[in-house]
């Protein structure tokens, strides 16, 4: 309730101006606050992005394992003996989740409990989100704020992974007015996000026109863009997953 109170007080400064016209093209433009992705959630856009390579920690319950015997026994990826199968309830966490992965048990994945933090989230996690995301592009004044436009980004609470991963997948599935993704997945340095914090003069895509908008990549700052394509470059690819949430 305090917080509640503070933002409206945070909110009434922001649109302070002498042209009341301005306060109401700010009333119009702000994005309705997103809902904050569960605990549940979290963990299945961990089950995504888990690196078979380098897996985090993770365990797999009994449950699953028989969910998985009972749905696709008739699968040859599953051993069809009782013995081989009672072996599967031995066999390490990551065998399990490789195993459903080349299934597409995908209704299955939420058994997973992944305990660590996968790769890729780390790295958009201490390279993008906390690192420059949040200081800059959600402050209140920016996209996490009453003068957000349509992109509005979670600000309270974003030490926490569900504040983190809602913001990622703001990121992933906000479209342009022209149908642009912020995420090019394909060519991550040509990503709108990249772009947009770029100066006007070295880019095709420039940030919208905007007050109070500066640019984001320059001086010893300039080296951070490079750091969303070494994040989007470490999550799953061939093809991106569209996270069922």
């Amino acid at each position: 309730f305090v917080e509640a109170q503070l933002q409206l007080h945070r909110n009434s400064q922001e649109q302070t101006t002498d042209d009341p016209s301005d306060v109401e093209t700010v009333a119009r433009s702000a994005a309705p606050v997103p809902r904050t992705i569960t605990d549940d959630e979290v963990n299945l856009i961990r089950v995504y992005e888990i690196d078979l390579q380098d897996p985090p920690h993770l365990r797999v319950p009994r449950t699953a394992v028989q969910e998985l015997i009972e749905s696709y026994g008739s699968s040859s990826l599953v051993p069809d003996t009782e013995a081989e199968q009672a072996s599967l309830y031995q066999a390490d966490s990551i065998d399990i989740v490789r195993l459903l992965f080349r299934l597409r048990a995908r209704e299955l994945y939420p058994m997973v409990e992944v305990i660590g933090e996968p790769t890729a989230l780390r790295l958009f996690r201490e390279r993008v989100h906390d690192t420059w995301l949040m200081n800059n592009c959600s402050t209140s004044r920016c996209h996490g704020g009453s003068n957000s436009g349509r992109l509005r980004l979670l600000q309270t609470g974003a030490a926490t992974d569900r504040v983190r991963y809602t913001n990622l997948l703001i990121l992933d599935r906000f479209r342009t007015d022209d149908g642009e993704p912020l995420l090019d997945w394909e060519k991550p340095e040509q990503s709108l996000l990249v772009q947009y914090g770029l100066p006007r003069s070295e880019t095709t895509t420039p940030h919208p026109a905007v007050k109070g908008w500066r640019p984001l990549f320059t001086g010893r700052q300039r080296a951070m863009k490079d750091s969303v394509a070494l994040w989007m470059s470490s999550m799953m690819q061939s093809p991106r997953p569209q996270y069922p949430i």
